[in-house]
């Protein structure tokens, strides 16, 4: 009996060269921890506004569905990004002083940019294949070619 394994193959991409948000926000949280001297009030009324500009996802895999045992992630290259990130709370106070929250969409920019590098992007690839091997391992433990003909 021949061994039959069928090849699978995913490349799929996404982008967005601009989205925006806008439109009305209420906050009311109260923010208090081990790590804060006192606790910190955010509330407000007002308008939220927000931007993102080239946002890509893309994904390429390859795996394999063999005739017995199970089936298996063998590559996997994921990359996202975005640029120039930013929003605004107006009418938002922290601590009973207005503040808009522009600075953390470059904080979070300035982070994003640190972290998803050419360096650090396969460690994460093959942490995420790994795990979806595990979670199709665990879930679809009899889910093969000879379970589906």
């Amino acid at each position: 009996m021949p061994i039959v394994v069928i090849p699978l193959t995913l490349n799929w991409t996404m982008g967005l060269p601009l989205a925006t948000l806008s439109g009305p926000f209420t906050m009311d949280v109260d923010m208090d921890g081990p790590d804060l001297s006192e606790a910190v009030k955010f509330e407000g009324t007002g308008d939220a506004k927000g931007s993102v500009e080239s946002v890509f996802f893309r994904m390429n895999a390859a795996g394999r569905a063999p005739a017995y045992g199970n089936m298996e992630l063998q590559h996997l290259d994921v990359d996202l990004g975005f640029k120039n990130l930013s929003f605004a709370l107006e009418g938002l106070n922290v601590g009973g002083q207005p503040n808009n929250m522009s600075n953390i969409a470059t904080i979070i920019q300035s982070v994003f940019n640190l972290v998803w590098t050419e360096d650090t992007r396969p460690l994460v690839n093959e942490m995420i294949r790994c795990s979806l091997n595990h979670t199709i391992a665990v879930s679809f433990n009899s889910w093969n070619v000879e379970g589906l003909v």
